[in-house]
């Protein structure tokens, strides 16, 4: 028997591989066996011996006028572009690593390992989750964490946290404090299967902070943490200085072993991504991640480079986490009709902006499920076909014959029979072509607005906007100010943005958000394009209620399905490498992991550490 289908039998029959009668382990697993034992020292990817010291600095995209990023005000800046890949950010310790945000593994997936709970325990059959833990945590002030720190945290994100808390943490019947060390969560019975995970996740606020503070407020008064790194210095919107705590409590933990060797660390933070690429080049920045493919082939022709001070990596990423897409807003009347949704999509010539503003270094993105794509059938399949039964009248007419394509082009610019095609949905849907313009029945025109917050966008999203002008479409192009266009996006105030789709391969509470309609007019959601769909809400709740491996496929193959036939997104591109350039007395670890890196493996020369 396969590993992946022996897995998911157990993970559907309810063992998950955790552990059975609260047994305690020290990780948390839903997918295989775990990479690493329990005796593990460090993980594969990290160097235990890399010197500590140095100065590193860093440039983030954007801004920031919060350093509370539980909540949905302001913007924190973790918000920022790549500060996740850096791995120094303002949030709190969680309870678990290696699942989350806050220090996701490396080289393998949906395993959680201790970092505050030394040990977690789940009990299936009563849905009970338990953690116990370690009694040298400790938060910067040297005050103890406990589980009421983990009471408090799990209330106040419920109560008071950003949208996205709600749906995770409102499966949890009751908390049980049993004394400072263990804690236990009951589950309700409907919760998503991948809960226990989530739970791993929770951040662990310190509740003597707090309690005195409001916490639903903006502030940039940096908070109490207790990881390896505290906030030494602050200017708003503009950088961040992190210093190494020398007497951190979990410095010697297998799962920090190698990691944060830096003794200070500062983020810059750019609005022009050519500023912040000057600064790496003039020795201001030390690592530089490349967002342009065009640059990185022609941007990289000066005297460092030349020299050999700054090495170009390219870096495996596997993981695909997250696949890029232009979102319509649905709210808008222009995009009710899927025929305008689909002609707009079509006049999109993705061979020509991959050959020609792209060298080829991007594949078109086809799918939103990436674990599920390689195996989903051509047409719906029986038992596919079973669940839409009831939206059968509201799916395309092809939707149960053809296979869903993406219109090609030859990539030399001819766009005649996209733009032929996309004239007839048009016509049918109501508009016609008049002196240039798309007009509909009272005469108004079809003008829209892509909204971004990045001027560079222009070279992929004007030669899209001439496309659709051709038939008579007005699309402007707009870049604003980031912390604008993030208050816009959360208001739902926009026509079409770029937005990010990211769907695990087990789904959780985190579909809903995305998709259901539930969540299509709440502030802050992740239904950034306003979704309201009845077969979507039932396939969304028929992937988290899936009681074996073939009902979680069909589920979700269905899903993938109806959101590409729908045309609420159209589909961008994804890259095989991560771009780095790096100065040379910044070093990486011999090996890179194949879901990404975290900056905090690398570490500083001792020869530089010295000067």
């Amino acid at each position: 028997m396969k590993p992946l289908t022996l897995f998911l039998l157990l993970f559907m029959q309810g063992t998950i591989l955790l552990a059975a009668d609260e047994q305690w382990q020290p990780h948390l697993s839903i997918m295989d066996a775990p990479l690493y034992k329990n005796d593990f020292k460090h993980f594969n990817y990290v160097n235990p011996d890399a010197p500590k010291g140095g100065h590193l600095r860093l440039a983030a995209l954007g801004t920031f006028n919060t350093l509370n990023p539980y909540t949905a005000r302001g913007i924190a800046p973790t918000s920022a572009n790549n500060t996740f890949r850096f791995g120094f950010l303002e949030l709190n310790e969680p309870l678990m690593v290696g699942t989350g945000a806050y220090a996701p593994s490396m080289d393998h997936k949906n395993t959680a390992y201790g970092l505050i709970a030394e040990a977690v325990a789940y009990t299936p059959g009563q849905h009970k989750l338990s953690f116990k833990l370690r009694k040298n945590a400790r938060f910067h002030d040297q005050h103890p964490i406990t589980t009421e720190d983990v009471e408090f945290s799990f209330h106040i994100l419920l109560k008071q946290g950003h949208p996205n808390f709600k749906p995770i943490l409102q499966q949890v019947e009751r908390v049980t404090i049993e004394d400072k060390h263990i804690i236990h969560f009951q589950l309700k019975p409907s919760a998503s299967k991948a809960l226990p995970i989530k739970l791993s996740e929770l951040p662990v606020l310190p509740q003597h902070y707090w309690k005195t503070r409001d916490f639903s407020l903006t502030t940039l008064t940096p908070p109490l943490l207790s990881g390896p790194y505290r906030i030494a210095k602050v200017k708003p919107g503009s950088s961040i200085v992190y210093e190494r705590v020398r007497d951190y409590w979990g410095k010697d933990l297998p799962v920090n072993k190698g990691l944060y060797n830096f003794d200070r660390v500062t983020l810059n933070f750019y609005r022009d991504r050519h500023v912040s690429f000057q600064a790496f080049k003039n020795g201001e920045i030390d690592i530089h991640y490349e967002a342009e493919a065009k640059n990185w082939q022609t941007g990289y022709s000066f005297p460092a480079m030349q020299q050999g001070r700054i090495a170009k990596v390219n870096i495996p990423d596997n993981m695909h986490y997250g696949r890029r897409f232009f979102a319509f807003n649905l709210r808008s009347p222009l995009f009710q009709d899927r025929r305008v949704r689909k002609a707009i999509s079509m006049l999109l010539d993705w061979e020509w902006t991959s050959k020609v503003l792209f060298h080829n270094a991007y594949t078109r993105t086809t799918s939103f499920i990436t674990a599920h794509e390689a195996n989903t059938p051509i047409i719906p399949d029986e038992r596919e076909r079973a669940l839409l039964r009831p939206f059968q009248t509201i799916l395309p007419e092809q939707f149960y014959t053809l296979p869903f394509e993406l219109s090609k082009t030859r990539g030399d610019g001819n766009i005649t029979t996209q733009r032929r095609e996309a004239l007839k949905l048009l016509k049918d849907a109501g508009w016609r072509y008049h002196q240039g313009q798309l007009l509909n029945r009272d005469n108004e025109p079809l003008r829209f607005t892509f909204l971004h917050y990045c001027k560079l966008a222009d070279r992929i999203i004007l030669p899209f906007a001439a496309n659709l002008a051709s038939v008579g479409i007005k699309m402007d192009f707009r870049a604003i100010d980031l912390s604008q266009y993030q208050q816009r996006i959360r208001q739902r105030d926009f026509d079409m943005v770029q937005t990010t789709v990211a769907i695990p391969f087990l789904p959780g509470e985190h579909l809903r958000s995305l998709f259901h309609s539930e969540s299509a007019e709440i502030e802050g959601s992740q239904n950034i394009s306003g979704i309201h769909n009845p077969a979507i809400d039932s396939l969304v709740e028929h992937a988290l209620s899936a009681a074996n491996e073939t009902d979680l496929y069909t589920a979700m193959w269905a899903l993938n399905r109806v959101l590409l036939w729908e045309h609420y997104f159209i589909p961008n591109w994804q890259g095989r490498f991560i771009r780095v350039a790096h100065w040379m007395h910044i070093q990486p670890p011999d090996r890179f992991p194949p879901y990404g890196i975290r900056l905090t493996s690398w570490w500083m020369t001792p020869t530089a550490i010295k000067q």
